[in-house]
């Protein structure tokens, strides 16, 4: 009976060892370690196998009973690292491993494979890594902002710690440094960019450093719009204004060069003659009049007219939109009433003190006429200063502006507006 016993063991075992992968479990295993390493640095990565299931026998007493247990993996591990540059290195450890993942910035993978019981089961797990470099700066690019067809300029691209080589790129029809490449590496930071022969629009100019050897990483490019082609002239400004206002127009200067600005006689032109913005103070009679602007693209003469219509009722302070165009209001003393009436009124209305300033502006009006707020602009029109004031005290703080002629508004309690220039000198 004990003989028949042992035979039936001897061939009911085989059978376990054959659906053993059916009935066993093993706990989950890992590499345990940093995703993103340094080049050039030594990074710790610890293997945990788990545990498996095995069947055992307990020993002749009881042969016919199998029992399963939990048994460790074998603590000895091999070890493979696959660096960036695809090299392979192996190792024979136990938990843990210190490496090296060289100078190649880039993905690695690291893997570890044991054996567990005495069945001839593995347990393995695998992590990947990234091996960092340091990028390089991005470069910029100076030079012009237009070009006329198929004329060139040159460049030049600041220089990146650690680069070896720039790379341009532009779109197609322009040349660089003279080829028809749209990419073109240089060691040279001076280059010479042309524009198409024809068409009037804009290119997006790139640059990037690149990396030698080592673990440094390209840089990221920087991107430049450079128009081309020649264009027309347009003036930004209002079309009606009432008397003795002043008023800022503005023409774009991408492109264009000798401004000449031509106002009536009876306008007061203040500045701006030969800029690509005039401030101008209207007449006091009422009426239609023109201004005109000429200039210089790409060696033809452009010109622009604008008709500027000046009544009483054209109102004191007016924004027309685009471009910071800001019609100031009134000219230096006199009050504006709110239905657009305006009166040469006696210059003791409001007093400004001093004037030319530094510091601080101070205002003082008649018991009748209390200051709501102050606002200043330049002579584009840009607003610099706004603020409300103190009905008793009424200033303004000037500090810290550039040193120029200035336009104060005057905002009375009851809806009225007084202009005055004052000159800052800082």
């Amino acid at each position: 009976m004990k003989k028949l016993r042992i035979l039936f063991l001897t061939l009911l075992l085989p059978m376990f060892l054959l659906s053993y992968d059916n009935i066993t479990a093993q706990t989950p295993s890992y590499i345990s370690g940093p995703t993103g390493v340094a080049c050039n640095s030594n990074a710790v990565f610890f293997f945990n196998p788990g545990t498996v299931r095995e069947m055992v026998l307990t020993g002749p007493g009881d042969p016919d009973v199998v029992p399963i247990q939990t048994v460790d993996c074998d603590p000895i591990a091999n070890w493979t690292v696959r660096l960036p540059n695809g090299s392979i290195r192996t190792f024979s450890a136990r938990s843990s491993i210190s490496v090296n993942l060289g100078s190649t910035p880039g993905s690695a993978s690291i893997s570890a494979t044991t054996s567990c019981g005495n069945m001839g089961q593995t347990s393995t797990a695998s992590r990947s890594v990234v091996v960092g470099g340091v990028r390089l700066s991005t470069p910029s690019l100076a030079g012009a902002y237009f070009l006329c067809n198929n004329s060139s300029a040159t460049y030049t691209i600041s220089a990146v710690s650690g680069a070896v080589s720039y790379t341009v790129q532009a779109p197609s029809g322009w040349r660089i440094n003279n080829s028809s490449a749209t990419s073109v590496t240089t060691t040279n930071r001076t280059i010479t960019l042309r524009a198409p022969s024809s068409g009037i629009s804009s290119g997006q100019i790139r640059v990037r450093a690149n990396a030698g050897a080592g673990c440094d990483i390209n840089s990221n490019f920087r991107t430049r719009n450079i128009s081309y082609g020649r264009r027309s002239i347009d003036i930004f400004g209002p079309t009606s204004t009432a008397p003795y206002n002043l008023i800022a127009y503005n023409c774009s200067s991408l492109g264009i060069s000798n401004f000449n600005w031509t106002v009536p006689s009876s306008w007061n032109l203040w500045s701006g003659t030969n800029q690509s913005g005039i401030v101008v103070e209207s007449p006091g009679s009422e009426g239609t009049y023109t201004i005109r602007v000429t200039g210089t693209s790409c060696g033809v003469t452009v010109s622009k007219s604008i008709n500027v219509r000046v009544s009483r009722g054209g109102g004191p302070i007016e924004d027309p939109g685009g471009g910071g165009i800001f019609i100031v209001g009134e000219g230096d003393v006199g009050l504006e009433k709110g239905n657009g009436e305006i009166t040469k009124s006696n210059a003791d209305i409001i007093k400004m003190y001093p004037n030319p300033a530094s510091d601080v502006l101070n205002f003082r009006g008649s018991k009748n006429q209390e200051i709501n707020s102050l606002e200043l602009f330049d002579l584009q029109g840009k607003r610099v200063r706004s603020q409300l004031v103190d009905v008793n005290s009424p200033s303004m703080d000037v500090k810290n502006l550039n040193t120029g002629l200035y336009i104060v508004q005057i905002l009375m309690k009851d809806g009225s507006s007084l202009m005055k220039k004052v000159q800052i000198n800082n």
